[in-house]
């Protein structure tokens, strides 16, 4: 059986950094690959438990329309002030400036943070009168004609009641304040049904192509050839990374534990207290 400590060496030494280091190798060709070019991004994180307790939150950035990975970013609770909410906001920012020192130009970002958005407002807003049968209105927006811009529809197409519960819920989503407000913020009608397998088995394929696994053998063999080169014992102590969250803060706690002296400073016994009186 192999010991923890052991156990824990070998994956810091050994598996961790050629993990790294085959992503790596990727992830530069698929960034060179499109350095100067523009590119349609869909992100999304997910963190290691729900809530305000979370630690960890990993953010993996693709090429919409290829489905390539193109950045994953790991931001633990301490690089966030402590603020697991944080932790979202910085990883995508951090995929940004990797993407951006690449030269990979970022057309539109594709989040799950915000409802798919098919057309404008105007389009949406002529669709309350088309569903009732009303191809024509009186008032428009100023851009858009009043009117719809399809031919003629068939005869058998069946419109709804105006102010029919189903005609009033639509009016309520097309009317909603907070769609208003943000539709400035979307250019296109691109899907964000994709979003939740980023974190799953990775992202979705036409085909669903069965995995090969092929880079494993490669993984394996530079594995073992860093244990080969490696002439330091198993038991000597391993420095922390540079950006290793851990030099920040040894613990998440928001406050430090008092030390063994503060606390006996502090300490007070029920003897002393009845001596006292």
């Amino acid at each position: 059986m192999c010991h923890s400590a052991l156990h824990s060496y070998s994956q810091r030494t050994y598996t961790f950094p050629a993990i790294e280091a085959h992503w790596k190798q990727l992830q530069t060709e698929l960034l060179l690959a499109r350095k100067g070019k523009t590119v349609v991004i869909a992100g999304d994180g997910r963190n290691d438990s729900p809530g305000h307790c979370a630690q960890y939150c990993t953010y993996s950035v693709m090429d919409y329309e290829t489905c390539d990975i193109l950045d994953i970013q790991v931001v633990d609770k301490r690089e966030a002030d402590l603020k697991s909410t944080n932790m979202e906001k910085i990883a995508f920012l951090r995929a940004l400036e990797t993407l951006e020192k690449s030269d990979v130009k970022v057309e539109e970002v594709v989040t799950d943070a915000h409802p798919q958005i098919k057309s404008y407002l105007s389009k949406l807003e002529g669709i309350l009168h088309h569903v009732v049968g009303d191809h024509e209105w009186a008032l428009g927006d100023g851009v858009s004609p009043a009117c719809c811009q399809h031919g003629p529809l068939p005869a058998s197409q069946k419109d709804l009641e105006p102010d029919s519960p189903a005609h009033a819920a639509l009016r309520e989503i097309v009317l909603d304040m907070n769609l208003i407000r943000n539709i400035k913020y979307y250019t296109s009608s691109v899907s964000q049904e994709i979003i939740p397998n980023l974190q799953v088995d990775g992202p979705v394929s036409q085909s669903c192509k069965k995995k090969t696994f092929k880079y494993i053998p490669e993984l394996m063999k530079d594995v073992f050839r860093r244990r080969l080169i490696d002439n330091k014992s198993q038991r000597s102590h391993v420095v922390l990374a540079e950006d290793d969250p851990r030099r920040i803060s040894g613990t998440i706690r928001p406050n430090q534990p008092p030390s063994v002296h503060q606390l006996l400073e502090n300490h007070k016994s029920r003897m002393e207290a009845s001596s006292s009186l």
